[in-house]
């Protein structure tokens, strides 16, 4: 009798748990590049600038991965980065001065607005900066 009661014992401390919550996996933390994002402005080298409304989308996922889908017909430069619809990977660097973003190997710094509605994307940093500048607006 006591071997039934010890075995019902640990069937029933074994099975009760607080486990509710199916998830399997903690909940990601979301970084604020994480959405949807249309490239408005594309700038390089002084000589070089498009502007752009809804054509050109960027879908920055928490799988670290940049979906870009480029409108049929949309004209975009051979010099800008990343110039043709694709899946890419990206990295995240936060830094004390700046901000990197890895985007297939090569390092951009970002800013982002206050507003969390902006994002600017160079590989120069500064108002004397005549690099590359990619702005974007946030898909609300």
């Amino acid at each position: 009798m006591k071997t039934l009661i010890f075995f019902f014992s640990i069937l029933l401390f074994t099975s009760c748990n607080n486990d509710d919550d199916n998830s399997t996996e903690p909940e990601q933390d979301q970084h604020e590049t994480i959405g949807e994002w249309h490239l408005i402005t594309y700038e390089c080298c002084l000589f070089e600038s498009y502007e752009y409304t809804d054509e050109i989308t960027w879908v920055i996922n928490p799988d670290n991965t940049i979906d870009i889908a480029i409108d049929y017909g949309t004209y975009v430069s051979s010099n800008m980065p990343f110039n043709s619809s694709g899946n890419y990977t990206y990295n995240i660097n936060e830094n004390e001065d700046r901000d990197e973003i890895i985007i297939d190997g090569t390092t951009y710094y970002y800013l982002m607005s206050n507003t969390g509605t902006q994002l600017i994307i160079e590989d120069e940093i500064g108002f004397s900066a005549d690099g590359l500048l990619l702005l974007f607006e946030k898909i609300e």
